[in-house]
């Protein structure tokens, strides 16, 4: 792990536990990167504060920005919520607020999407209710349907992950079959909404983390949503009721090793919630996939990008059919073709032709073949470990 990495870590770890250390290396452009790669600018800004530190200024004027972002999409998630309750459709606040609320530093945790979970049954009621001109038959995602309202991103979940084809996903959509009938209501920030009970929304937060981390997408911000979360739950609730849960899901493990990066890495207290046995071997792994994993496509290692769809398709296939597999979803995921799927053959012509040019003009480090091949491995490894 760099100095920055452990930089990062800790001043997550002073917002966190509201606390301060003495940073000893300055914060360069490298650790600019990292925590822009994870989405963490306001918590760390708030951590900084705690050990003053000096960061950018516009990471201040974001924390505001966002505070203030955060009041108009709850205002919008309050209207979604009485339009659908009004039609007699019960619906439950996805991520989001219900594990904001869990932060102790109110605002660092910016709200993205508003995503709300329907029965399945309910699901198309829902969907025209709230966007009358929406196109069923066109939408690209199987298992939710997004839009805009007020400028802000809806999405309308019939299921938390993808029903088809893969055994662990389709375990995780049977267990969340009666989630929207064990509900409760929560407050924060003055907006009241209904949350899941928590064996549902740990199975909610550890799915989303695994879909994310199949696609390299996996951030520290999702695992400081766990980690708080994680700490508001009794110690008997989490052996008596949720883990139990987990297991019949296969994500206990995966539950596990979440527990105790959040317990050594951000200094959260999990491991009274840790119930099986885990090697330092598979933590290091995890770790190292944890911060080779962000969302800016643009500051990411494109080894651990493309590996991990390598690893996603070799688990089931042959290195061939893997490869193959890999550059049809690299082409779908970088420029959104699955509406279009006849034009693939032409992204498999523009995409190397794109990657040898900007290469070639120092807008992009070269993709090692041995680096790809190492980051499948790496995943591969660890999903035997965790059990996924």
């Amino acid at each position: 792990m760099t100095n920055e990495q452990r930089d990062f870590l800790s001043l997550i770890s002073c917002a966190l536990n509201n606390k301060s250390i003495k940073i000893e290396t300055p914060l360069n452009e490298e650790f600019e990167r990292i925590v822009m790669l994870h989405q963490c600018e306001p918590i760390v800004f708030q951590g900084s504060l705690n050990c003053g530190c000096v960061v950018p200024e516009s990471w201040k004027y974001q924390t505001l920005y966002g505070a203030l972002n955060n009041a108009k999409k709850l205002n919008v998630q309050t209207k979604v919520i009485k339009t659908l309750q009004s039609a007699d459709i019960d619906c439950v606040i996805l991520k989001g607020a219900s594990v904001a609320k869990n932060y102790p530093v109110q605002g660092i945790r910016l709200l993205g999407d508003v995503d709300i979970l329907v029965k399945e049954a309910d699901y198309e009621k829902a969907v025209k209710l709230i966007f009358p001109d929406a196109d069923l038959e066109q939408n690209i995602h199987d298992f939710h349907y997004g839009g805009k309202l007020n400028d802000v991103d809806i999405e309308i979940h019939k299921y938390i992950t993808h029903n088809s084809g893969d055994l662990l996903d389709k375990k995780i959509c049977s267990l969340m079959k009666d989630a929207t009938k064990h509900i409760s209501f929560c407050e924060f920030e003055g907006h009241s909404f209904p949350v899941l009970d928590n064996k549902y929304q740990a199975l909610v937060l550890l799915s989303h983390k695994k879909r994310h981390m199949d696609t390299n997408n996996l951030t520290l911000r999702m695992l400081c949503d766990w980690a708080c979360f994680v700490k508001s739950i009794d110690c008997r609730e989490w052996t008596e009721v949720i883990y139990p849960f987990l297991e019949k899901s296969g994500l206990h493990i995966f539950a596990d090793v979440c527990n105790i990066f959040a317990n050594q890495y951000l200094g959260v207290q999990c491991l009274d919630k840790v119930m099986s046995n885990t090697s330092d071997e598979v933590l290091d792994t995890f770790c190292d996939v944890v911060m080779s994993c962000g969302v800016n496509y643009k500051n990411k290692d494109a080894n651990a990008d493309i590996g991990s769809l390598f690893a996603k398709n070799k688990i089931n296939s042959n290195k061939f059919t893997a490869f193959f597999k890999s550059m049809n979803e690299l082409a779908r995921k970088q420029f959104s073709i699955a509406k279009h799927p006849v034009s693939l053959p032409f992204f498999w012509i523009y995409i190397p032709v794109r990657y040898l040019v900007r290469v070639l003009l120092g807008k992009r480090k070269p993709v090692k073949l041995s680096a790809v091949d190492h980051a499948a491995n790496q995943r591969i490894k660890l999903y035997e470990n965790l059990g996924l």
